[in-house]
């Protein structure tokens, strides 16, 4: 359970990075 918490966090955590980098820098995804 702790572990898949974490997981989710880290991905909500990564979405929000895509999100910001996309605008910032499209090539990198």
């Amino acid at each position: 359970m702790q572990k898949n918490n974490g997981n989710k966090k880290m991905v909500i955590a990564m979405k929000k990075v895509s999100k910001v980098t996309k605008k910032s820098q499209p090539t990198l995804f």
